[in-house]
């Protein structure tokens, strides 16, 4: 489920992708296709779409993907978000990328991420990007997830210690 900056409502499916129109109270097919686990429309109206094949950025007449070959943390995608300035923050199964013009940075356990999945993705207002990553490294544990925050110069974990109550935690927004 996604919500884009006109405030419309977006559904990923098998599929394809559908959109709520409020007026017929009906789901619509956006005319994208399959897009997989992940997606977000830019304000150009550009469509960024993720899933186990990479990253895909669906232009008006051009589809380019973009894989772990090209610099992408990993192939499968669960998570975009954009930050203020316009750059994608992508959460993959080995890190979290984060994508823009000038170039593209790579986030691991290296850089202070409990686990190489991270499969959520929010940017604060301040510009600093919330994150989830599994506890057990695995899409499909029940184990739970440790909340990160990553402020432009370091990665900070959030879990109990800190206050939070939840294990498991099922958006960013």
């Amino acid at each position: 489920v996604y919500r884009d900056d006109e405030r419309q409502i977006w559904f990923s499916t098998r599929a394809g992708v559908l959109r709520w129109d409020a007026a017929s109270t009906n789901l619509r097919d956006a005319g994208i296709g399959q897009a997989g686990t992940a997606i977000h429309r830019d304000a150009e109206g550009t469509w960024w779409t993720g899933g186990g094949g990479g990253l895909q950025r669906r232009a008006t007449g051009s589809t380019v993907t973009y894989r772990k070959a090209d610099g992408l943390a990993g192939n499968t995608v669960f998570a975009i978000a954009r930050d203020g300035r316009g750059a994608m923050w992508v959460g993959t199964d080995e890190g979290i990328s984060h994508f823009e013009e000038d170039g593209l940075q790579v986030l691991s356990r290296k850089d202070g991420l409990p686990g190489d999945v991270v499969t959520r993705v929010a940017v604060a207002p301040d510009g600093s990007v919330w994150f989830t990553c599994p506890i057990s490294g695995s899409v499909n544990s029940s184990s739970g997830d440790t909340l990160c925050r990553y402020d432009g110069r370091s990665v900070t974990r959030y879990g109990r210690e800190q206050g939070l109550g939840a294990v498991t935690i099922g958006g960013l927004h």
